[in-house]
């Protein structure tokens, strides 16, 4: 005899008996359902200060999972940080930083999926801050000679500034 509820299958044998005792019988359970399949992995992203990052965790399955984003581990709630930015879908499949702020730089974040049958955990996306170039960065010392010709770009003319201000100064002793 074979009967399903919600997913699971019973199935008896009546005739089977382990002992010679008769209708003892046996019974199998056979789950239906499916674990939980990874479709997309959250991405690692680059947001600006004050801006939004978004990370999605995709999944499949049969029965409705339920999302927990975690930062370094830690689980998160929707609201504010306590880091100056602000968290939107901590328990969807997609998790929004909203207000990116300076001590989100590096933060990694992932995500733990459950429906009862299984609950894999993301791989770990990291948060990188753009603080911009000119007078948001300030290791963008510009082009042949200071501040007012940042160039929006760390590279090797910034270091050669620096070296040509730092052989020129003779503020100190």
């Amino acid at each position: 005899m074979l009967s399903a509820h919600g997913g699971v299958a019973v199935m008896t044998d009546p005739t089977y008996s382990p002992s010679g005792l008769g209708d003892v019988g046996r019974v199998r359970v056979l789950d239906l359902r499916a674990a939980v399949s990874v479709v997309q992995q959250p991405v690692s992203q680059a947001a600006p200060l004050g801006g939004t990052a978004s990370f999605t965790f995709s999944v499949t399955t049969s029965t409705p999972p339920a999302f927990l984003w975690r930062r370094n581990g830690v689980p998160i709630a929707d609201g504010p940080s306590g880091t100056g930015s602000s968290y939107s879908g901590a328990t969807s499949a997609t998790l929004q930083v909203v207000g990116v702020a300076s001590a989100d730089q590096f933060a990694g974040f992932d995500c733990v999926v459950t429906n009862g049958l299984g609950w894999p955990t993301s791989s770990t996306a990291y948060l990188a801050v753009q603080t911009g170039g000119g007078a948001g960065c300030r290791a963008d010392l510009g082009q042949g000679g200071g501040l007012p010709g940042a160039d929006g770009q760390l590279n090797n003319n910034d270091f050669i500034v620096f070296i040509e201000y730092f052989l020129s100064y003779t503020g100190c002793p």
